[in-house]
C-alpha cells in the first residue's frame, strides 16, 4: 500500500525540465527537407571494378556454374583449347550487359557501370562461356551458362 501511495505523490510532483543548447556541427536533415530532396533525381553514380570475379558479380547477365582456383602450372591443362578462345575486338551482348574482348582483358559495361577482367581470356565451348585469368603464379577459371536457365 506504501509503495503505490509513493508512486501517486512521485507522480504528482515531477517538474518540467527545459534543455537548452546551441547545435554544433552539420544539421540533420529535417522530414520536410528529406522529401524536398527525394522527389529530384539523383545522379547515377558509376561503378567500376576490376577482378576476376566482374562476370560472376553480374547475375543478371551470367551464372556462373564452376570455379577453380591455384596455381597456373596445374591449371593450365584445364584452359580450354586455344580455336575455342573469342578472338581481341570480339563484342557481345548478354542481357543489359555488353562484352568486349581485348587481347590481356575482358571489359563489360552495364549502363554506366565499367567492368574489367585483367589478364583475362574468354573461350565459348558448345555449352559453356569459360573465362580464364592469371596473376603471376595464380590461376582462376571460371565456368558460366550460355543461356541462364531463368
Amino acid at each position: 500500500m506504501f509503495v503505490a501511495g509513493s508512486a501517486l505523490v512521485a507522480q504528482r510532483a515531477s517538474v518540467a525540465i527545459h534543455v537548452s543548447a546551441t547545435p554544433i556541427g552539420t544539421p540533420t536533415p529535417t522530414v520536410e527537407s528529406r522529401s524536398a530532396a527525394g522527389s529530384r533525381p539523383r545522379p547515377r553514380q558509376t561503378f567500376t571494378a576490376s577482378a576476376p570475379w566482374v562476370l560472376s558479380a553480374l547475375t543478371d547477365c551470367f551464372i556462373e556454374t564452376d570455379r577453380v582456383s591455384g596455381p597456373l602450372a596445374k591449371l593450365l591443362p584445364l584452359f580450354p583449347p586455344a580455336r575455342e578462345r573469342l578472338l581481341p575486338g570480339t563484342q557481345f551482348e548478354r542481357g543489359p550487359c555488353r562484352v568486349d574482348v581485348h587481347a590481356d582483358s575482358i571489359v563489360v559495361v552495364r549502363g554506366t557501370d565499367r567492368m574489367r577482367v585483367p589478364h583475362g581470356t574468354l573461350y565459348r565451348t558448345p555449352s559453356h562461356l569459360i573465362l580464364t585469368s592469371t596473376d603471376g603464379p595464380t590461376a582462376d577459371i571460371r565456368t558460366y551458362e550460355i543461356w541462364p536457365s531463368r
